[in-house]
């Protein structure tokens, strides 16, 4: 069974979303360009899958939770 990846609009938006709504729930622990620097970075890493689409959203949202979660926790250790 082949998958097709979402395409590049699509990918976009959903990033652009998300980043949008975790700068809100991050307010004050990380600042807003460093989740969409986040976002951005676990989009690319994980383009290459080919995943589908709602796989594909939900994998990036918890990965950059997780990640935005230690830089809170650790800003100074510099992770997302």
């Amino acid at each position: 069974m082949v998958r097709s990846a979402p395409a590049p609009d699509d990918v976009r938006e959903d990033v652009r979303e998300l980043s949008e709504r975790l700068a809100l729930e991050y307010a004050g622990a990380v600042p807003p360009g460093r989740v969409l620097a986040c976002a951005l970075r676990v989009q690319r890493r994980l383009a290459y899958l080919g995943l589908g689409r709602g796989l594909h959203r939900a994998l990036i949202e918890r990965t950059v939770r997780e990640r935005l979660a230690m830089y809170a926790a650790r800003p100074a250790a510099g992770l997302c």
